[in-house]
């Protein structure tokens, strides 16, 4: 969820943007290999959800009074995410630490209602 900070320039609207975001993120691994004596085949998969929040800025260009193109630039900071899974009958746990907040850019097209 995000709130805009619009400031209309002639066919240009430039603005600030900030909010709060849920990000989910989800791993799905096979594996095939050998390990200390272990042959075989396994499948990690496990899913969690990142709460952060969000500031950028942008602008765009208002082709006409309901179609406009533009671009938006935010730095996203969410916590880190654990990742955990066991396989069954394989003696080995999947943990994995995702990073994911930084730089995001978007170009935009869109329709005004």
């Amino acid at each position: 969820m995000s709130a805009k900070l619009i400031r209309p320039a002639g066919k240009w609207d430039i603005f600030g943007v900030g909010g709060i975001g849920a990000y989910i993120i989800s791993e799905d691994v096979k594996v095939n290999g050998s390990v200390n004596g272990w042959s075989g085949k396994a499948s990690f998969d496990d899913t969690s959800t990142a709460y952060g929040f969000h500031l950028g800025t942008g602008f765009q260009y208002n082709i006409s009074s309901s179609f406009f193109v533009g671009a938006e630039g935010k730095y996203v900071w969410v916590r880190p995410v654990s990742l955990r899974d066991r396989s069954a009958g394989v003696p080995i746990y999947m943990d994995v630490r995702h990073k994911i907040d930084g730089i995001h850019a978007t170009a935009v097209m869109g329709i005004k209602f």
